[in-house]
C-alpha cells in the first residue's frame, strides 16, 4: 500500500483527533479545543491543495524569509 498523503495532511488528521480527545477526556477549554481543531482544518486544506498551487504556496512562503541587503 502506497502512502502518498503530504505531512500537512497527517498533521491535520492528528490535531482534529487531538481536538476531539481534549473535547472528550479532558476538561480542556472550549477556546484551545477551537484553536487546536480550526488548525488541523488549515493544515488539512493545505495538504489538500493541488501540486502546482502547493508549490506556488511554499515560494511565496519562502519569500518572506529572503533577507534583503542594504
Amino acid at each position: 500500500m502506497v502512502n502518498n498523503m503530504r505531512t500537512e495532511m497527517k498533521i491535520g488528521l492528528l490535531l482534529i483527533a487531538l481536538s476531539g480527545v481534549e473535547n472528550i477526556f479532558f476538561n480542556t477549554p472550549e477556546f484551545i479545543v477551537g484553536m487546536t481543531f480550526a488548525l488541523g482544518i488549515t493544515f488539512e486544506i493545505i495538504g489538500g491543495i493541488k501540486e502546482e498551487s502547493y508549490q506556488r504556496l511554499k515560494q511565496w512562503k519562502k519569500s518572506f524569509w529572503k533577507v534583503k541587503e542594504a
